[in-house]
């Protein structure tokens, strides 16, 4: 019976973490995409394009990370300069 119930426990804890997972990916997800719309909308393809591919899953982490690494440098203390942190943050 502790056996029985040892192992019902274990399953519901591995189905707990799952959801927890799934809630976790999603609110990254959400995250990135609200980054990606307020690249889109300023222009900036070198990040836009990217963070797309990514959602789509078409796109290497590394590359992303590159490409933000890269943005953040051009832009030099812009206005996108929290974009890039949070996006990294997000990504890395």
């Amino acid at each position: 019976h502790k056996a029985r119930l040892e192992k019902i426990h274990h399953a519901a804890m591995k189905l707990t973490n799952t959801r927890n997972c799934r809630k976790i990916r999603g609110i990254f997800i959400e995250e990135l995409k609200g980054i990606r719309e307020e690249f889109t909308a300023s222009g900036r393809e070198l990040i836009s394009i990217p963070v797309q591919q990514r959602l789509e899953g078409k796109a290497d982490k590394t590359v992303l990370i590159s490409t933000v690494r890269q943005a953040d440098e051009e832009c030099g203390g812009c206005e996108f300069d929290p974009l890039y942190k949070q996006a990294m943050e997000l990504i890395g």
